[in-house]
């Protein structure tokens, strides 16, 4: 029987993410499992390794940096000796966009949007900003697909951004511009009391537009 493992495989890859599994060795007492960056992607993150135990034969690598090629190598272990090693290069998932992002519904004061899951996300970060106002943002559930954003200015060009968001890591934004609508109080209103429409108030404003 060999001494060596003879198939190494690498599956379930993801982003952050990659399940390794290989054949029993037998009479060995461990393996030993090292992964690191191709000198390419040198950088992108570092090298690691651990010790195993002889009965396993599948380990999920976590925390791997996204689109990056790796090369791993199993060694197995025969006590203290350190048996011949097999190696295998995988490479994780690029950061996805988040798809199908549109307005659904917009007033004077809100803007609704909404979109499609993306798989690996762990939440949404949703921003806004205007020409007359501060860029705020909100960071959303994986399972929310919708926001209304409220709070706005009438007549005014917001640019709604979202992204997905992959554990510490933030994937490619996609943008859309919405204008809010006109505040009918203005011009049918104008010099209405903004407590009561009634129509003796409102009908001088009203003259005044027609």
């Amino acid at each position: 029987e060999s001494s060596a493992v003879q198939t190494l495989k690498v599956s379930a890859v993801s982003t952050s993410s990659a399940v390794v599994s290989w054949n029993r060795v037998p009479g060995a007492t461990g393996y030993r499992l090292a992964w690191g960056p191709t000198p390419e992607f040198a950088g992108q993150d570092r090298p690691r390794q651990l010790a195993l135990n002889s009965s396993t034969t599948e380990y999920k690598l976590k925390n791997v940096a996204h689109d990056t090629e790796y090369v791993l190598t199993l060694y197995v272990l025969f006590g203290s000796v350190v048996g011949p090693g097999i190696s295998a290069t995988f490479r994780t998932s690029p950061l996805g966009y988040v798809s199908n992002f549109k307005v659904t519904s917009y007033t004077s004061t809100s803007i609704a949007v909404e979109w499609s899951p993306i798989v690996g996300a762990t939440e949404y970060k949703l921003s806004w900003y205007s020409d007359d106002s501060k860029p705020q943002f909100q960071y959303l559930d994986q399972s929310v697909l919708s926001h209304q954003v409220k709070g706005l200015n009438p007549q005014s060009i917001y640019t709604i951004t979202i992204c997905a968001v992959y554990g510490n890591s933030e994937g490619p934004d996609i943008t859309l511009s919405q204008i809010t609508c006109m505040k009918w109080e203005l011009i049918f209103g104008l010099f209405c009391s903004k407590l009561s429409f009634d129509f003796i108030l409102c009908s001088c404003a009203s003259t005044l537009v027609l």
